[in-house]
């Protein structure tokens, strides 16, 4: 590998980020790992904020802002995913938004082809509410 200034921040609790990806992607690592140049990664944020970047309103708002590419991709970079509009939740929320998260995280892991689109529904309700998004708003990002 080659010299790199933040080698510590990759053995720190993260959210990795894919550079090139038709839909949020975004993946919660607490084991260390390294990731290559086509990732990028976010340190010091809580597993609540996992929930909030996979969101359906977060993934829609980012594919307003982002580089397209070809075949429906889009690059989920930086100077990006800095954009994001993320908003501030109390402790409960967080709570019940790390738990969801927790939960889609602990069944993908034991099988990844398991349906988690219960508890996805439940994490994007929470978004919609978080940002106050009108029944015509979320219509839109659900048709998206």
């Amino acid at each position: 590998m080659r010299a790199c200034d933040y080698y510590a921040e990759f053995e720190k609790p993260k959210i990795i980020i894919p550079a090139i990806v038709k839909s949020a992607s975004y993946a919660w690592d607490s084991e260390g790992f390294f990731s290559n140049d086509k990732t990028s990664i976010i340190t010091g944020v809580e597993k609540y904020f996992l929930g909030i970047l996979n969101s359906k309103a977060i993934d829609f708002y980012l594919k307003q802002i982002a580089s397209t590419k070809q075949n429906g991709y889009f690059e989920y970079k930086p100077v990006y995913v800095s954009q994001l509009p993320i908003c501030n939740v109390n402790d409960e929320q967080k709570v019940l938004l790390e738990e969801l998260a927790q939960k889609v995280l602990s069944a993908k892991a034991a099988n990844p082809q398991q349906d988690t689109t219960e508890w996805e529904a439940e994490i994007d309700a929470l978004v919609y509410d978080f940002y106050g998004l009108t029944a015509e708003e979320i219509e839109v990002v659900e048709g998206d």
